[in-house]
């Protein structure tokens, strides 16, 4: 067996490989050397921080893969803000007596059906937050509000876009990292018509990267007819400062989105699979009130404290809460789609998650689409049907759609801000 390079870096392999940090956890391996050794090299691991070329955006960290265009450039990288722990021991109390509640009422409550995935991509993911779930488990308010406040800097939020491995790269690169999100926020004022696209047949191709992300953040707020929201600084999360609040990258697909839903002009609507609670936070914000959010217990749990920590002004029931009121945002476990009466939501949004499902699970869940919901579901994913951990390929919402009566797809289009991903909007067959 060969031996590790002198190269090796322990901490840049633990930050960027998730996994192997999990299986060291769990006692699978003794050290990061180990996994290198053993697998990691085989399987093409990188050792250690790529070194940065300046003359491309991305740096060679970020590939012109993950660009709009072959940059010749960049005019100003953009400061990257880290924000602190948004720990507050004693405010932070009853928030976190909330979500101990909510979480131990829904693990009592979880039905042992085949959508209790115990060997699938996120049954997984659920090691990562181990910590955080002890503590929960313990009833200990302490540990998990302090676990809770730093969530988006550990691997608690990972597989959500934004952890441990993103703020690790963006801190040591910075740079790079603001050239990712300025060219997502190209993307987005291209989109709603700020910037024009540019194109290589007139020649207009190869210019620098040069965005102006306030201004296009007005703009998207203009067009939704709000201010843009004084958010507080959140679990750790870090991005770009746009007035009082900080926009990470997944706040750009989220913003495009959320916009994109108001052309419905719906009541009320179910997202599957809310992640930290981000869309939430933007569709509430461009003007949606009645919100029903379903995911895994121990997603509700970073959702709850995302959502409120977030101070919008909202109505937000978890689990096993007892509240009649007409429009509020209910974080709720995945089996609550059961309870929902037929037809009683307009829409219903996914984004970043059926593919990730067994396709037992994702079948449900395009059945139980159609049975609540009266007007269309929105739909952004990938279709790569890459591999999934222990189980599949991964689903391709458009052919999880043709096996369902009832959706008739209306619309289909690649998602402006995010390389790789399809929007695509379906009609409920009432």
């Amino acid at each position: 067996m060969k031996t590790a390079p002198e190269e090796f870096d322990e901490e840049y392999y633990l930050k960027t490989h998730a996994d192997i940090a999990v299986a060291i956890q769990e006692g699978v391996f003794t050290n990061a050397k180990e996994h290198y050794e053993k697998f990691g090299r085989q399987e093409g691991r990188a050792c250690c921080f790529p070194e940065v070329d300046k003359r491309v955006a991305g740096g060679g960290i970020y590939t012109e893969n993950y660009f709009l265009y072959p940059y010749k450039g960049v005019k100003k990288h953009e400061e990257i803000i880290f924000s602190a722990p948004s720990l507050d021991s004693e405010g932070d109390r009853p928030i976190v007596e909330r979500i101990i509640t909510a979480y131990h009422a829904a693990v009592k409550d979880q039905p042992e059906d085949f959508r209790y995935d115990k060997e699938g991509m996120w049954s997984f993911i659920r090691l990562y937050c181990r910590p955080l779930l002890n503590a929960i488990d313990a009833k200990d308010v302490e540990e998990t509000g302090r676990l809770l406040s730093r969530m988006f800097l550990d691997y608690t939020t990972w597989g959500l876009g934004l952890s441990a491995s993103t703020a690790y790269i963006a801190e040591k690169a910075p740079s790079q990292f603001s050239d990712l999100i300025q060219d997502r926020i190209l993307r987005l004022g291209e989109a709603i018509g700020y910037y024009q696209a540019r194109n290589p047949e007139q020649g207009v191709y190869n210019a620098e990267l040069d965005v102006d992300t306030s201004a296009v953040v007005n703009e998207v707020m203009r067009k939704a007819g709000i201010e843009i929201p004084e958010r507080p600084d959140i679990g750790g999360f870090y991005g770009v400062r746009v007035g009082k609040s900080i926009i990470h990258i997944r706040d750009i697909s989220h913003m495009m989105l959320a916009l994109q839903l108001q052309k419905y002009n719906t009541s009320n609507i179910i997202e599957i699979g809310g992640g930290y609670g981000g869309l939430v936070f933007w569709m509430h914000t461009f003007g949606f009130k009645d919100i029903l959010s379903l995911d895994l217990p121990h997603m509700n749990v970073i959702q709850a404290y995302f959502l409120l920590k977030s101070k919008i002004d909202a109505n937000i029931v978890l689990y096993g809460e007892e509240n009649t009121a007409k429009e509020a945002i209910r974080i709720s476990p995945y089996w609550a789609i059961d309870t929902i009466q037929d037809k009683s939501y307009n829409a219903c949004v996914n984004q970043d998650s059926l593919p990730e499902m067994s396709p037992a699970i994702a079948a449900e869940y395009m059945k139980q689409i159609q049975r609540t919901t009266k007007e269309i579901f929105y739909s952004v994913n990938q279709e790569s049907a890459a591999a999934n951990h222990m189980a599949d390929k991964q689903n391709i919402v458009q052919h999880l759609a043709r096996d369902q009566k009832g959706l008739k797809q209306i619309q289909r289009s690649l998602f402006w801000v995010r390389p790789g991903y399809v929007e695509e909007v379906y009609a409920i067959i009432q």
